[in-house]
């Protein structure tokens, strides 16, 4: 079985001018320091203030979600001049919370990849320009890095883990070795479950019913389903959210089109009317609850069938030890449904448990940037002075690590089907697709 090399743990580097941090000398590697992280790649300006040892000592998002529900989407360039407008309001008010000092800060952590780039700029230039009028070093984050070491804040887990990152922009999964070190074995092939929730949820205009008109639509379908919702009453058909028997990529694009074609068939009697958005009535209304629930459970098997196999093949490839846990964050990670059907796949496989981060620290925030710049910080790496700042820019496209998904496919794993829907999961006979 053993037909990957795996390559040896990246050994620990200090940084080239690191040796001297705001003219106190340098630290030894378990010395604590506060750092100050600053996110954003997309949507949400996050600022907050991380001590070494775990403490949250302020933290606050300014989010843009009303501005962007009334587009219908985000716009890179409104973003990026909503960002310019809350950076510095949220950075005084996180260094007025925390009575902390600029001249006592030890580092500046900021997003740099990946994300929109116009969005990533802001904080990129506003974190440079404060690290530089400081003297203290900037630290480079990457974003989706960043979501998953937050457990390791939240929850006290140890690296190695499995790493499930499901978003409004990005899915994927990847074995985290260290703070600098991952593996990606699944990533997304069209849009992120995010997006796909949000457009069903649009389709279905859940804005417009009471209650849900601020809400992202995630949230709308997820609190619609919870309403009596059967995902059995309207299941979607198998056919048309098939995946690939071999590898963990994700495709959601197959799911909305399925989706909206049930919708159509269940509420309008011809599942080709695609051209324009359902109308509201009792009639229409009480559907609602089934369809919200079928197309979450319909995401939640393939979220959970890709985890299967990557479970499998990291246990295959000694990628991970036998046990190990599962952290799952991105903004659809908050989803209940999301949650209940991973807790069953790691009491399936046996392994410790499947870890989510605190609702709010699931979203795009400053305190996960904050914490992996902690880490990096005290390993001394990734660490540049006001002199070397030039040599740091945004990437808005950026691979969480090296690429293995073409070798997962290649194994062709099966994976054990196994109920998403009880907490004691049946396996069923035959492999899930």
């Amino acid at each position: 079985l053993q037909r990957f090399a795996l390559a040896p743990l990246k050994a620990l580097q200090w940084t080239s001018g690191f040796a001297v941090i705001g003219n106190r000398g340098s630290r030894r590697l378990c010395s604590i320091g506060t750092i100050l992280g600053i996110e954003t790649s997309c949507d949400d300006t996050g600022v907050a203030m991380v001590t070494t040892d775990g403490r949250i000592l302020a933290e606050t998002v300014y989010g843009q979600t009303t501005t962007h529900l009334a587009t219908g989407g985000i716009v890179p360039a409104t973003a990026a001049q909503l960002h310019a407008a809350n950076i510095n309001p949220a950075i005084s008010q996180v260094l007025h919370e925390t009575g902390v000092a600029m001249e006592t800060v030890d580092a500046v952590a900021v997003t740099n990849c990946p994300g929109m780039a116009p969005c990533l700029k802001v904080g990129l230039v506003h974190a440079k320009r404060l690290a530089r009028r400081f003297n203290k070093p900037l630290i480079p984050v990457h974003h989706m890095r960043a979501h998953a070491l937050t457990a390791c804040l939240t929850d006290g887990v140890q690296l190695p883990f499995l790493a499930l990152l499901l978003s409004g922009g990005h899915s994927l999964l990847a074995v985290a070795r260290e703070v600098d070190d991952f593996y990606l074995v699944g990533r997304g092939l069209d849009q992120s479950p995010g997006d796909t929730l949000d457009k069903c949820a649009r389709y279905l205009r859940l804005s417009e019913l009471p209650g849900l008109g601020d809400l992202p639509g995630g949230r709308a379908v997820e609190i619609v389903a919870s309403q009596g919702g059967d995902s059995r009453a309207w299941p979607l058909s198998g056919s048309s959210t098939r995946f690939n028997k071999s590898d963990c990529n994700f495709s959601f694009s197959g799911l909305q089109s399925a989706f909206r074609q049930l919708a159509n068939r269940v509420l309008l009697g011809d599942p080709m009317q695609l051209s324009e958005p359902l109308q509201h009535n009792h009639l229409v209304r009480q559907h609602y609850p089934h369809l919200c629930a079928s197309l979450q459970y319909a995401l939640c098997r393939m979220v959970a069938t890709r985890t299967a196999r990557a479970v499998k093949f990291a246990r295959r490839t000694e990628l991970l030890p036998e046990s190990f846990p599962i952290v799952v964050s991105g903004g659809v990670a908050a989803n209940s449904a999301v949650r209940s059907s991973l807790q069953s796949l790691a009491k399936f496989y046996d392994l410790p448990s499947a870890v989510f981060p605190p609702a709010r620290l699931c979203t795009d925030n400053g305190v996960m940037i904050a914490w992996a710049g902690a880490q990096l910080w005290r390993r001394r790496l990734h660490c540049v002075m006001p002199r070397d700042f030039a040599s740091v820019d945004l990437e808005a496209r950026c691979p969480i690590g090296e690429d293995l998904t073409g070798l997962v496919a290649n194994w062709h794993i099966p994976v054990d089907r196994f109920s998403i829907l009880t907490d004691h999961p049946v396996a069923e006979s035959g492999t899930a697709q």
